[in-house]
């Protein structure tokens, strides 16, 4: 019986499917031979299968072995051949960390209705140790259906298998490869039933799709009915065609003689929420890249730029998950330049400072226009605004990618992320819903949508930043004060808990995985750029007029003699934050302790450098000391992809499961053109799928606020 996965191992390990039966009949007589070294290496003990489902598998195992060696048919010894040949074996670049073992998804799915049994596409995931350092392992094997549920001491037993396969290579070799007790898991094609999610996230996207088809044929007919009402014979009447902003009244002549606004019509209320819905509509604002004066336009660059980073660095942790070239991860990260990528946690950070910087301006405009006082209806709208308008794209992405994906994707190479998801969002839909999900579930890596601690962290830090922008208006010193003494707190307790922790200097930390929950996904951790782009916000609102009228009185060189130096200072100190610790990074990677004090002072420094420098960017290029950069990062076609950030931050992830679990091959960080490619592959699918979520979602919701916001004050 334990003989069986050593078979499905080494039978056909290159190319035997291809060869003759008689030079497989040959390699098998080669395995045989083998046995007796590898019994010597393994013995299962009995006890170990003790259900009857763990019984079941590994009596069909020894069955499928006995008749690939003495078949009693030929339809048995078939059977047999293609379960061999169907599930993954060891390759090319075992030694330098090669275990992911992928097999033939598509040869093992014609075998389900095989005529001595079913067959299932059975994920096997853990951590092997190679010469000491733990590597992610991955085997599919194309395991009969009993295999299925077994417990925890019988997946063991799987492993046990592949570990006297790896003790054979390990001593030919003379080094340490072996696969670590009680880390392996199974994850087995699953029909899944449809449950309440999935239900109502049909639901759901049937009502939104019905809403734009009828919102969107109304807004088409609309000029045809109320032409055809005018009837043929009064051509010399006023023709009315319904434009985006109102009503245009048209002489025969077609020249445009008067408008007037739609909400002077007496259009229902229905018509007007279903012309909310409207592609006429909601395509029109997603490509109007027209500015209006006093608008930050710098920002529109930042954050496409800054999205696009972060799905960068995305795109390596996905390809990590189906990577076969471990071995050339270290020498990819010793490039510098590869920095950009592994650490590059700084975009998030630029998230939070424009996040900061915004909710400052906005508000301290709003408080100014009422006199330092806002009516209690105003502030309740301050935080159902945020809310419903987070919320509802957001809902809708719980209910697709946490519920429908795993209805609709069945099977497939890698289904265990899928699954995971799914369960998770089964249990804490809620804590998303209601941005707890930093703190909810305990354990960060149970999440329903992973990325989106971002948004629990963004919602809370809108939450309490009313606080220092009505200090900043009111007392301006003491707001100044009450803002950096809550940096220079979360400074304080950032080098406490990496003290305390033992934490390393980077996210990246391979030798502590409590990094991640305890500094990076919690508020009073990353709220620093936050609070210093509130700062920078209350600066522009109180001084940008004065500088700017500064500004028209000098001449170019003066402007680029002030403003070059500071430039210099802003991008060195960008430059450190992500470059600095390209050694320490290194040292983690290679299980080599880094210096505490290195930890600590980047650990509690990184994030306050990034959001001075980046706040500063923003003031220059407001100021009119920008130049080129500014030209770039205000230019109009950034204002288009920056309507598309958040859902391309919503959905990437999504995206990037999807392609995952329909790859057929094992991923490689190098060429590097491999990765482009489907890094600009996950990028564009991202970007199309959230100009979708824009024109169905986000902008409807838009226009409904609009239009509940013109009833109530009409």
């Amino acid at each position: 019986m334990n003989w069986v996965l050593f078979s499905v191992f080494l039978i056909s390990s290159t190319s035997a499917i291809n060869d003759d039966f008689h030079e497989l009949l040959l390699r098998l007589g080669q395995v045989q031979g083998l046995k007796k070294e590898y019994s010597q290496h393994l013995k299962i003990p009995d006890e170990s299968i003790s259900t009857p489902s763990g019984k079941a598998c590994f009596q069909k195992l020894e069955n499928l072995y006995k008749n690939l060696l003495h078949p009693n048919s030929i339809s048995s010894y078939t059977e047999s051949l293609y379960f061999v040949d169907a599930s993954g074996k060891p390759s090319s670049g075992l030694l330098t960390g090669n275990l992911f073992f992928m097999g033939s998804y598509d040869e093992c799915k014609s075998m389900e209705n095989s005529t001595n049994g079913y067959y299932k596409n059975c994920h096997m995931s853990g951590y092997a140790v190679l010469q000491g350092a733990p590597i992610p392992f991955s085997w599919t094997a194309c395991l009969p259906t009993e295999c299925r549920d077994l417990n925890s001491s019988e997946i063991n037993s799987l492993t046990n298998n592949i570990n006297g396969v790896l003790l054979i290579i390990s001593e030919t070799a003379k080094i340490q490869l072996l696969i670590a007790p009680n880390t392996t898991q199974i994850t087995c094609d699953k029909v899944v039933e449809y449950d309440t999610g999935a239900v109502l996230g049909i639901a759901l996207i049937s009502i939104i799709l019905f809403l734009v088809f009828v919102g969107t044929c109304y807004d088409f007919s609309e000029p045809l009915l109320l032409e055809f009402k005018l009837g043929a014979g009064q051509s010399d009447q006023t023709v009315l065609v319904v434009a985006e902003e109102g009503i245009t009244e048209v002489h025969p002549d077609n020249h445009q003689v008067q408008a007037k606004a739609t909400s002077d019509t007496n259009e229902s209320i229905f018509i007007k929420t279903l012309r909310c819905f409207s592609l006429y509509k909601t395509f029109g604002v997603l490509t109007n890249t027209s500015t209006r004066e006093g608008q930050v336009l710098c920002l529109n660059g930042i954050r496409v730029l800054s999205i696009n980073w972060v799905v960068l660095g995305h795109c390596y942790l996905f390809i990590t998950a189906a990577t076969g070239d471990l071995g050339s991860f270290l020498p990819l990260v010793k490039r510098k330049t590869f920095s950009l990528v592994i650490n590059g946690f700084p975009s998030v950070d630029s998230f939070f400072t424009l996040s900061g910087f915004l909710v400052s301006y906005l508000l301290l405009k709003q408080l100014k226009k009422g006199r330092g006082n806002l009516s209690m209806a105003q502030w309740i709208g301050y935080y159902i605004h945020r809310w419903f308008r987070l919320s509802i794209p957001f809902l809708v992405v719980i209910l697709f990618q946490g519920f429908l994906l795993r209805q609709f994707i069945q099977s497939g190479t890698l289904l265990e992320s899928l699954t995971s998801d799914h369960e998770a969002c089964k249990k804490y839909w809620w804590a998303d819903l209601l941005y707890l999900n930093n703190f909810i579930p305990k354990n960060a890596s149970v999440q329903c949508i992973g990325q989106t601690w971002y948004l629990a962290n963004d919602f809370q830090m809108y939450v309490i930043a009313p606080l220092f922008v009505f200090l900043l208006y009111r007392f301006s010193v003491v707001g100044i004060a009450v803002t950096n003494g809550m940096i220079a707190l979360c400074i304080i307790i950032t080098s406490v808990l990496t003290h305390h922790y033992h934490l390393g200097a980077t996210s990246i930390d391979t030798s502590n995985s409590k990094e991640f929950y305890i500094l990076y996904n919690k508020p009073y951790i990353r709220i620093s750029p936050y609070l210093i782009g509130i700062l920078a916000g209350w600066f522009y609102w109180k001084y940008s007029e004065q500088i700017r009228v500064a500004m028209t009185q000098l001449s170019v060189k003066r402007k680029i003699v002030m403003a070059l130096p500071v430039w210099i200072v802003t991008f060195v100190i960008e430059y450190s934050v992500v470059f600095l610790i390209h050694d320490d990074i290194v040292k983690n990677i290679e299980q080599v302790k880094v210096r505490e004090a290195d930890a600590i002072s980047y650990q509690s420094l990184y994030k306050v450098g990034w959001g001075i420098a980046l706040s500063l960017q923003i003031l220059l290029c407001q100021a009119g000391l920008g130049g080129p950069i500014n030209k770039l990062l205000s230019w109009k076609g950034w204002v288009l992809l920056g309507r598309l950030t958040y859902g391309v931050y919503l959905v990437h992830f999504g995206v990037a499961q999807i392609m995952l679990n329909q790859i057929r091959h094992i991923l490689y960080f190098n060429p590097n053109m491999e990765v482009a490619i489907i890094y600009l592959g996950i990028l564009t699918m991202s970007y199309l799928w959230s100009a979708v979520l824009f024109t169905f979602v986000e902008q409807p919701l838009a226009f409904l606020e609009q239009l509940t916001y013109r009833k109530k004050t009409s």
